[in-house]
């Protein structure tokens, strides 16, 4: 089943969010300890809180895309096609590998790709993480992103 193109982008979209923010934290984890910080919930507290926590998320999500000018939005696009053809290329490498371990060298070098592409652009890898989250819950700005799409091609 082929899903429709807007649909799809936005899959990709926050596909590749998801892989630049965890190729991001595992290359910082690098240079870190991986302890838990004091702010973080502890394990008796239940999935109201997270449910509240990510509630309000997206609420400062939506009001923040708003603030998103034109020009943020069309770099944005430009990236995400590049960061698009790097997902497409890691697809089709991860159906040829040979083992488990070659495909988990694929993607963490696909991440890395995808990272540089965003870093050498005019947006931050925070800009397009945000931006790419915030088009779940902001149907304007979903639209918005699209537009530039269909102007670039």
């Amino acid at each position: 089943m082929t899903l429709p193109t807007v649909n799809h982008r936005l899959f990709t979209a926050l596909l590749t969010a998801g892989l630049l923010s965890a190729g991001l934290a595992q290359a910082q984890s690098f240079g870190g300890a991986g302890e838990q910080g004091a702010g973080a919930p502890r394990q008796g507290q239940g999935q109201g809180m997270r449910d509240r926590q990510m509630q309000g998320q997206q609420m400062q999500q939506q009001a923040q895309s708003e603030n998103i000018d034109d020009t943020t939005i069309h770099h944005f696009a430009e990236v995400f096609q590049e960061v698009q053809q790097i997902n497409h290329e890691l697809t089709e490498e991860i159906a040829t590998a040979a083992s488990t371990e070659a495909a988990q060298n694929m993607q963490l070098e696909a991440q890395r790709a995808m990272a540089k592409v965003v870093q050498d652009s005019e947006i931050s890898i925070t800009e397009y993480n945000n931006i790419a989250s915030a088009m779940r819950y902001d149907a304007q700005l979903a639209e918005r992103v699209r537009n530039a799409l269909e102007q670039i091609n």
